[in-house]
């Protein structure tokens, strides 16, 4: 792909050669139907612990359109009986309009379990 001397070259250049190669491919459509669907939305960023569900019910009051979980690990996620507190992470409060969840992993077989 690209080296890494060329990205922190200049990062914006090639930032903008790949928005221009991925909106010549093929996935061009979907690209543009994601961007469409987020654009002009408030979005919460993710937050690694503050990102709680009293917090988030809290921004979508105030009128946050996507929110995103905490960080929660697929270890305890998978496991026979799994963690509650990982589990609680990936609640949405009835409030929040379009809600995405951040699984982490560094093994793949527990990411795709």
């Amino acid at each position: 792909f690209h080296s890494a001397r060329q990205l922190s070259q200049n990062p914006s250049k090639h930032i903008k050669k790949v928005t221009m190669e991925l909106m010549k491919s093929n996935l061009r459509g979907k690209a543009n139907d994601f961007e469409y669907s987020i654009k002009s939305k408030i979005i919460l960023a993710p937050l690694t612990r503050g990102g709680n569900l009293p917090f988030r019910r809290l921004c979508a009051d105030f009128g946050a359109e996507i929110t995103t979980s905490e960080m929660a690990y697929a270890r305890y996620l998978t496991q026979r009986k799994p963690v509650m507190k990982e589990m609680a992470l990936l609640t949405k409060a009835p409030n929040e309009a379009f809600f995405g969840v951040q699984i982490a992993t560094n093994n793949i077989a527990e990411g795709v379990a």
